[in-house]
């Protein structure tokens, strides 16, 4: 018997005495970070494909997927995007798994914070150390969940002086393309949700996997390819931010100049300002601020501002500059009503039947007012 013989002689008795030889441990998969994307009618496209496509491609060395990537909406019912693409997302507020991190994008934010069941969601998301990351207006749901107050942050150009009519504490920055203050990053809108996420990405799980990430998007102008070009800055409050390109001055929408003028100086002034204002604007700009888009404007503020006396000194100038219009004064009583002001309210819902006994609307609030 030689040599080789023998060897397989005994192994084959060791064999039959140690019984099969038990298979070796798979390689151990790291825990995924999950990421929820929230859904919602007229969610804009890139602002959650973009940081979507971002986390899910994310990976190790190995190529393991480093991020559980899935959808929450408001329902699990098909929403259409802002454009054309229709998603069914896969959660609601109900059962969604709990996320280390929260997409929330832009586009109709309107439905998410008019969602009481949304906004509890977020809230406790908040509540929960998830790290809260905004692109676009996805920025105003934060503000009105009273996550921004005091932070430097960034939202879409078009959109800052919403945002800071939302929450006036908020400190809205321009031409950057996202902010990180640590459980809240902010990213400016759209292409911008890109490099917020490639940055939070390399935050969590270091800048090898950002870079694998981006090079596997093909996205050249992520900052960490280029370190003798590095647009990072931090701001006044030490923040992390990217800056971004100076944008031209942009068309101030009439409206915000009178919300402006109403903050700041108050009705008496905006009153004044207000016949000039009308004369400039045209077409919808002007439609803005004619009684039935200022109304409409002003109950908005009312309900979603975290300024108090911002949506209801709306009111009161309407009512002001429409003096002779009965809808005017019935606006105005009801949020005087849900502000809890009866005496004022009472008046002004006695105005409104006075200039129109038919407002049988406007009868009844007056009436059940105690």
């Amino acid at each position: 018997m030689n040599r080789y013989t023998l060897f397989l002689a005994v192994a084959g008795l060791l064999g039959a005495i140690l019984g099969p030889t038990a298979a070796a441990d798979p390689p151990k998969q790291p825990a995924r970070t999950k990421v929820a994307v929230l859904l919602f009618p007229g969610v804009e496209l890139l602002d959650f494909a973009g940081p979507g496509e971002a986390f899910a491609v994310a990976s190790d060395a190995d190529g393991n997927d480093l991020f559980e990537v899935y959808t929450v909406g408001l329902k699990k019912e098909p929403i259409k995007s802002q454009g054309y693409l229709t998603v069914t997302p896969q959660y609601d507020s109900t059962d969604a798994p709990a996320p280390d991190v929260l997409v929330i994008p832009g586009g109709n934010v309107v439905p998410v914070m008019d969602d009481p069941k949304a906004m509890a969601w977020i809230a406790a998301r908040a509540q929960a150390k998830c790290l809260m990351f905004s692109v676009c207006n996805g920025a105003t749901v934060l503000a009105k969940a009273g996550l921004l107050d005091g932070l430097e942050v960034t939202t879409h150009h078009g959109n800052r002086e919403i945002l800071t009519a939302i929450a006036p504490k908020v400190i809205c920055l321009k031409d950057r393309r996202f902010v990180d203050n640590g459980q809240v990053v902010t990213a400016a809108g759209v292409s911008a949700g890109i490099d917020g996420a490639l940055h939070v990405i390399g935050r969590l799980k270091g800048a090898d996997v950002a870079r694998r990430a981006a090079t596997g998007m093909e996205f050249d102008y992520w900052n960490g390819f280029d370190p003798k070009a590095d647009r990072l800055t931090k701001t006044k409050s030490g923040a992390v931010a990217q800056t971004g390109r100076v944008h031209e001055p942009e068309r101030r929408w009439a409206v915000m100049n009178l919300l402006t003028t109403l903050r700041d100086k108050g009705v008496a002034e905006a009153v004044k300002a207000y016949p000039s204002l009308l004369e400039g604007a045209k077409g919808h700009d002007r439609e803005m601020i004619e009684e039935a888009g200022l109304t409409e404007t002003a109950e908005w503020l009312l309900k979603h501002s975290r300024d108090p006396d911002l949506g209801l000194n709306a009111l009161r100038f309407v009512a002001e500059v429409h003096s002779k219009s009965s809808a005017a004064h019935a606006a105005l009583g009801r949020g005087l009503i849900e502000k809890k002001k009866p005496a004022e309210a009472k008046q002004a819902l006695a105005k409104a039947v006075e200039l129109d006994p038919k407002n049988e609307a406007a009868k009844k609030l007056f009436e059940s007012i105690q």
